[in-house]
């Protein structure tokens, strides 16, 4: 979607900077380049005048019905959502998700509850087999979300039995 958003981005005047993951693009920021540039510094929440009703998401619905809609999500129930996530899968600092999903869409909650519980969040962004068995791996992952495409083909695949970390847990 890059040369849509690169075609599209004058449109959007009141957006003030644009972030690129992958590739490098005239007018967007590149995310990594970012990251090392940030502060390690925890941020001033009295510079910035959020309430907890202020919209946070503005999360697209399926369609399923008609043409999807935008469903506001406000801070507070965004807070109320990760706790809840935390509370009912009992999730501590010393667990950690394995994350393959599109993180616009509302199987993010997880990343919620595991962040919010200390936890730590390993994204792989392509369904590439061998890359999340061996992130599960490496990084000693405890939980997953997928659709059921993705656990199936986990289970059919034949190399799954080679991840000395799944092997462990039978």
């Amino acid at each position: 979607y890059e040369d849509r958003i690169g075609n599209l981005k004058d449109r959007f005047v009141n957006i003030r900077t644009w972030i690129t993951l992958d590739n490098s693009r005239d007018g967007f920021m590149d995310y990594e380049g970012l990251l090392k540039k940030s502060s390690d510094a925890e941020p001033d929440p009295d510079v910035f005048d959020v309430q907890e009703t202020d919209m946070a998401i503005l999360m697209y619905t399926g369609g399923t019905t008609g043409l999807p809609k935008g469903v506001m999500i406000s801070h507070r129930q965004c807070a109320i959502l990760a706790l809840a996530c935390t509370t009912s899968l009992s999730l501590t600092p010393n667990d950690a998700t394995c994350y393959v999903l599109p993180i616009f869409h509302i199987s993010f909650w997880p990343i919620l509850g595991i962040l919010t519980a200390g936890g730590k969040v390993c994204i792989n962004r392509h369904p590439n087999l061998d890359k999340i068995f061996q992130l599960i791996q490496d990084e000693k992952c405890t939980h997953m979300n997928l659709v059921p495409t993705i656990y199936g083909w986990m289970v059919d695949y034949p190399n799954a039995v080679s991840y000395t970390h799944l092997r462990a847990h039978e």
